[in-house]
């Protein structure tokens, strides 16, 4: 069941886990191995631990923005190519 929040007086529902965070994150999979780099070396690029890069993959912890544009930077890939195929993959996700 999604987490209850309040915005503007009214309260909305708001999904943990939706779809396309999934694909999001398994597009950064497919990236890094296209790389073939291991979940260890992304972590020491981005200045973080395995444990705390594979929490990204495995969906356990939720990259914020900033972090997704220092990832995409590691795996040799633009925020603006990710989110697009993100589009493609979900194209009725978007307004």
């Amino acid at each position: 069941m999604g987490q209850r929040s309040v915005q503007m007086g009214k309260r909305v529902t708001k999904s943990v886990r939706r779809a396309e965070y999934d694909t999001l994150i398994r597009l950064l999979m497919e990236f890094r191995e296209k790389k073939d780099l291991t979940q260890s070396e992304v972590a020491r690029r981005l200045g973080m631990t395995q444990p705390a890069y594979w929490g990204i993959e495995n969906g356990s912890r939720r990259v914020d923005f900033i972090e997704l544009m220092d990832i995409c930077k590691v795996l040799g890939i633009r925020v603006e190519d990710l989110a697009k195929t993100l589009r493609e993959r979900h194209p009725h996700s978007w307004l």
